[in-house]
């Protein structure tokens, strides 16, 4: 089985997993992405809301436990074949949360990674972006390991 280990600076990482919670949180009841009510009928729009919730909060859950003990005790977060999925789904869930609340109207330019510079942003929205960006990379780094672009066997990356 695939493993790979990414190791984090805690002191960067902390504040940005606090979004992600606070993001969770706000996920816990509303789909990151809202049902189209004039395509579903109304009795079977209810028992898919309830279902993608639910595999939703799963999602969240199964992302936010790799963030125990242990990974503040050495900045380690391991994913294994066996988390990646709900782990991508999760990721993608907050990162759509983040752009619907906080992201939305930045330019294409404060968007670019090469050119994006946090600090000239407004204060509300240059976290909630540097977590965009974290979550985006941890996408990448798990979907490279996943479609073979990562050596087989276990790798390690630092952030």
């Amino acid at each position: 089985m695939k493993r790979l280990s990414v190791k984090l600076n805690l002191t960067a990482a902390a504040p940005l997993l606090d979004i992600v919670k606070a993001a969770a949180d706000g996920l816990c009841d509303r789909p990151a992405v809202p049902l189209c009510p004039d395509v579903i009928e109304e009795d079977l729009r209810e028992i898919l809301l309830e279902e993608l919730l639910h595999g939703q909060r799963s999602d969240l859950a199964r992302f936010l436990s790799l963030f125990d003990h242990d990974f503040f005790s050495d900045g380690t977060v391991v994913f294994h074949e066996s988390n990646a999925e709900p782990i991508l789904r999760a990721c993608a869930a907050v990162r759509l949360h983040l752009w619907s609340r906080y992201l939305k109207e930045l330019t294409p330019e404060q968007w670019s990674s090469e050119s994006a510079d946090p600090a000239g942003l407004d204060p509300a929205v240059q976290s909630p972006q540097l977590c965009f960006f974290f979550l985006t990379s941890l996408q990448e780094l798990i979907l490279a390991h996943l479609t073979g672009a990562a050596p087989v066997g276990e790798g390690e990356v630092s952030f």
